[in-house]
């Protein structure tokens, strides 16, 4: 990230994209960003749940993921 760019700016371009969630018990999830608010809490829509394997543990509709459990949040297309 480029110096003086805020992560929320950074977040909001990623609506509608699909993202990967890495959260800090190693878990992560893949789907697409509906949402984040001012405490970055994350919506997303067609959620994956994934261990810290990688092994695919669940597919939900919707999730919400709540801001102080996140690690990083990337887009994979961009890595």
């Amino acid at each position: 990230m480029e110096m003086g760019k805020k992560p929320m700016d950074e977040l909001l371009k990623l609506i509608e994209h699909p993202v990967i969630v890495k959260l800090k018990n190693g878990m992560s999830y893949k789907g697409s960003l509906v949402k984040v608010d001012s405490y970055m809490n994350i919506y997303l829509q067609d959620a994956e749940e994934y261990d810290d394997n990688g092994k695919l543990i669940a597919s939900y509709g919707d999730v919400i993921i709540r801001g102080n459990n996140i690690l990083y949040v990337v887009n994979p297309s961009i890595t």
